[in-house]
């Protein structure tokens, strides 16, 4: 199953031009490129409720402009930051699944700007399943022609940032 799920990922972030599939990246109008780099975000994001992290690598821009406001609270700055903080979160292993809905989308000519509903099931610290709906608001950078992810806020929800004890 996890294999599944990790194969739909990648074929996600190919057909995002997170990983490139050749020219047909540059065939997209570039909203609907934004739209489908934030579903590859959620695609890694759901993948790390199950306890894997590394699809973040491949969504997430690597430098230290990055800025991820997580819903356990965090404020971490950096790619080295925000990846080890999506390992911690990962190893909790949570599980659910979460879409974003009603996105809209603002395309500059190297940034975007997404903000959207965070909709879904996730599985809380005592193990107990949830409805799960957030606002959130994701910046992408265009990086040697893809979109990546440079920043993520989202609201908090109080039972995870207890968990972490994020400050």
């Amino acid at each position: 199953m996890k294999a599944v799920k990790y194969i739909t990922v990648l074929a996600l972030l190919i057909s995002a031009g997170v990983l490139t599939a050749g020219a047909a990246y540059g065939q997209e109008d570039e909203e609907t490129a934004v739209k489908t780099a934030l579903e590859g975000f959620y695609a890694s994001l759901n993948l790390m409720f199950e306890g894997e992290a590394s699809a973040a690598e491949e969504v997430w821009s690597h430098s230290d402009d990055v800025v991820y406001m997580g819903a356990d609270g965090a404020y971490n700055r950096g790619w080295e930051e925000t990846y080890s903080n999506w390992k911690k979160q990962a190893a909790l292993k949570l599980g659910g699944q979460v879409e974003p809905v009603d996105v809209v989308v603002t395309v500059g000519e190297d940034i975007a700007v997404t903000h959207q509903y965070v909709k879904g099931v996730n599985t809380n610290i005592d193990g107990e399943r949830k409805d799960a709906s957030l606002r959130a608001s994701s910046v992408f950078r265009k990086e040697n022609g893809k979109w990546k992810m440079i920043g993520h806020h989202v609201d908090v929800i109080p039972d995870l940032e207890k968990k972490l004890q994020v400050q």
